[in-house]
């Protein structure tokens, strides 16, 4: 993939500056995807840890990046303990950040994990809140048929 060895190299070095050069080439969708694969198949967490700096480093794109950087720690690093409770964080900060229906089921998925992230009530809070928001939401209704609630 083009840039990935690149990058690889540079995250390896924490040569960050160099990383922004190609970002300004390539665009935010391009480097969240060459960050995932070597997240993925290479097993470097270094790339997750890049997505945080461009977190602060990339305000414009404060929500993207830290939407990439939840889906990678409890994806590609899921077998690290606390990776799901680092992702339930890093959801929560994007909620407040921008507060949509998204955001919102996006932590209902949390709901009946292992880590016991999302109890059943705070679940049944979030799909009552997202009905508010939007009426018709197929999956807060579901979530709410799944508790036995009208």
């Amino acid at each position: 993939m083009l840039y990935k060895e690149e990058i690889s190299n540079y995250l390896t070095y924490a040569e960050y500056d160099k990383i922004i050069e190609i970002y300004k080439k390539i665009g935010r969708e391009k480097l969240a995807n060459v960050l995932g694969i070597i997240a993925f198949d290479d097993e470097d967490i270094s790339a997750y840890f890049f997505m945080l700096y461009m977190v602060k480093y990339d305000e414009k794109n404060r929500e993207f990046w830290m939407s990439k950087a939840a889906t990678i720690i409890n994806t590609a690093f899921c077998w690290i303990e606390g990776a799901a409770s680092i992702d339930f964080f890093l959801r929560k900060q994007l909620l407040k950040e921008e507060y949509s229906v998204d955001n919102l089921l996006v932590l209902t998925n949390f709901n009946g994990m292992p880590d016991f992230l999302l109890s059943d009530e705070e679940c049944i809070k979030i799909a009552k809140e997202v009905l508010k928001l939007d009426p018709n939401n197929e999956r807060a209704k579901e979530i709410l048929e799944e508790f036995n609630i009208e």
